[in-house]
């Protein structure tokens, strides 16, 4: 009876350890995750009354580092993304047989490239993958000694959506477009499943036939990822299609999860009633932010004109009151606002400010051009 209570008495000492879901990790610069495995697989399918049969047996390893923290134009709108570098190889054994012809040899991928993460919800945005090959037993020029691709997602791929609790199914969709060294671009629509299967201490088992990283150099489906809460990453990756031999593992990390702080937007303005017509000046550099930097600012003047920068100016050609907007976003993509009330008097000139003196100045242009004419007809 005394070893059932500790039992219960260890479970439920254990429980609050464990999120009761999958919230999207804080990564920051210098963060880093290291990968091992192996992946092995074969197909077979028949071609023009011929069967093309091949297999493959090779070791993983893999490295995913987060680089930098930048604002990039998204949709049209400013959002924060991380930069991430992925480096690291595939090599082992292959054999290839179609008809009469059988080639196997040894093989090395060296792979690199970058992915940028949106720093809200860890969408894919944009993949930017190459890859050196080494090969033996195929006839020369078989192969190109390089790949490289680059794959752009609109909207962003949101593969996770986070929070992420167990019994979750989710399905995520975008537009792909991808532009490779092996030919002319293409875009196409792309749609994965995810459901999470159950949850063990830190660990949420989602099933998918989409991996971030790995996903963009080998066809993987009929997958197992393990995401840990407290390592900010996947930490298994396992393949349950009959196949596919494929298991990866995270063998080194550093993850520091520390949360961002949004920014404080700020206005300063040196006149708040100005006429119509006068130019007034509008400064953000009063903005800040605790833990980063101020990466982009943007001005609504509440009149259908924008503007950029950390100040700006702008004449009002009509009486009336204005809120101008300005939005800042820092290094890691957080946002914040400010407003500021303006009232500008005097007459409604119903033009854009300094329409009439452009017309006014192309009149006198015009005339002098006419002046200038009839000066050299007279000569």
């Amino acid at each position: 009876m005394k070893s059932k209570v500790l039992v219960v008495l260890a479970v439920v000492m254990v429980l609050p350890l464990a999120s009761a879901e999958l919230t999207k990790p804080d990564w920051s610069t210098d963060d880093y995750w290291e990968f091992e495995g192996e992946y092995d697989g074969s197909a077979s399918m028949g071609f023009e009354n011929q069967t093309m049969e091949s297999s493959i047996d090779s070791d993983i390893t893999l490295r995913i580092s987060v680089d930098d923290v930048q604002v990039r134009q998204v949709d049209g709108e400013y959002v924060g993304v991380y930069v991430t570098s992925m480096s690291g190889d595939l090599a082992g054994t292959f054999s290839y047989k179609f008809g009469d012809q059988e080639y196997s040899g040894d093989f090395t991928f060296d792979l690199g490239g970058t992915n940028l993460f949106s720093t809200t919800d860890l969408s894919m945005v944009e993949s930017d993958i190459s890859v050196n090959i080494s090969i033996s037993g195929l006839p020369s020029g078989a192969l190109p000694q390089q790949i490289s691709s680059t794959s752009t997602y609109e909207p962003p791929l949101d593969y996770m959506q986070f929070p992420v609790s167990s019994g979750d199914t989710w399905t995520t969709q975008s537009t792909v477009t991808t532009e490779s060294s092996m030919g002319a671009p293409t875009t196409n629509p792309v749609q994965f499943t995810f459901r999470c299967v159950r949850q063990l201490g830190d660990l949420y088992h989602i099933q998918t036939d989409y991996v971030p990283f790995i996903g963009d150099i080998i066809p993987i489906n009929n997958t197992l990822i393990k995401w840990s809460d407290g390592k900010g990453m996947i930490e298994e990756i396992q393949g349950q299609s009959t196949e596919q031999d494929f298991s990866i593992s995270l063998v080194d990390y550093s993850f520091s999860g520390q949360a961002n702080t949004p920014p404080t937007a700020a206005i300063s303005v040196d006149e708040l009633e100005p006429s119509t017509g006068q130019i007034v000046a509008f400064d953000g550099t009063g903005s800040s932010d605790a833990d980063g930097t101020i990466e982009f600012y943007q001005w609504n003047f509440g009149d259908s004109v924008n503007a950029t920068g950390s100040s700006a100016q702008h004449a009002f050609g009509e009486k009336g009151t204005y809120t101008v907007t300005l939005t800042v976003v820092d290094n890691y993509g957080n946002t914040a606002t400010a407003t500021k009330s303006i009232t500008v008097t005097g007459s409604s000139s119903g033009s854009s400010p300094g329409f009439g003196g452009v017309t006014l100045g192309l009149a006198l242009a015009g005339v002098m051009l006419l002046l200038w004419k009839r000066k050299r007809d007279f000569r």
